[in-house]
């Protein structure tokens, strides 16, 4: 039954993780309205991913901003560098 079930519903059948993956990819987490809900969308999606590298986080939310608000990003909140990133 399993197998029945598997072959007729693979495709569709995927991890929350797996959609969440695919949005970031595809860019449809984006900014188009405040940024408060953009920040709100990004965070729910990106629950659905606990082994995401924090460089990841900030480079798909970076990429997500307008590009009004799209500067480059090359330090951490509390103002140290990164060290795996390199200015653009």
């Amino acid at each position: 039954m399993q197998d029945a079930f598997t072959s007729r519903f693979e495709k569709e059948v995927r991890s929350r993780g797996t959609v969440a993956r695919d949005k970031l990819f595809s860019r449809k987490i984006c900014m188009n309205s405040s940024v408060q809900e953009y920040i709100n969308d990004f965070r729910q999606q990106i629950l659905h991913i606990p082994d995401m590298h924090e460089e990841d986080k900030i480079r798909f939310f970076h990429t997500g901003l307008t590009p009004q608000l799209r500067i480059d990003c090359v330090c951490t909140n509390d103002g140290t560098d990164f060290t795996s990133l390199v200015p653009s």
